[in-house]
């Protein structure tokens, strides 16, 4: 939906990224959520830019889950997408086909999620929104913790 939006499947101008970043940014303010201790990355995009960052030449879920994605490793993936067309990201080492178009909206999501919370990176987990919610419903952690939610 952002990527459609604002048109930043393929070579976003400046204009069309500041005007994506901004709405990120009004739709956080609006949910008027805590300060988080933590953020954990699921699925989707978060797999997909940590694949991007080993270069896996096939995706290994044990290679990806409880690892870090700090902030500097997104913020390089996210210029580096910037610059490509979907037809160039796929043949990127980690790039799984389909996620070549919109890889670059989920990286604009994570990179202002984080900057938003003023965290310098996230956990990565390949398991999805429903496996987290069922382990909060089953033993409920500390306040703090925050998923990051791309499909």
């Amino acid at each position: 939906l952002l990527c459609e939006k604002f048109d930043l499947f393929s070579f976003p101008t400046s204009g069309a990224i500041k005007n994506a970043r901004d709405y990120i940014i009004t739709q956080l303010d609006s949910l008027r959520l805590p300060k988080f201790s933590r953020i954990i990355g699921v699925a989707g995009t978060i797999t997909t830019l940590k694949s991007l960052d080993l270069k896996l030449e096939l995706y290994r879920k044990i290679a990806i889950q409880n690892t870090r994605l700090d902030l500097k490793t997104i913020t390089t993936l996210y210029h580096r997408l910037a610059k490509l067309s979907p037809t160039q990201r796929l043949k990127l080492k980690g790039m799984p086909a389909g996620r070549e178009d919109v890889i670059f909206g989920g990286c604009l999501i994570t990179r202002t999620i984080l900057e938003y919370f003023k965290h310098s990176s996230l956990m990565v987990s390949d398991e999805d929104i429903m496996y987290g919610i069922i382990l909060h419903r089953l033993a409920p952690g500390p306040a703090g913790l925050a998923s990051v939610v791309s499909k």
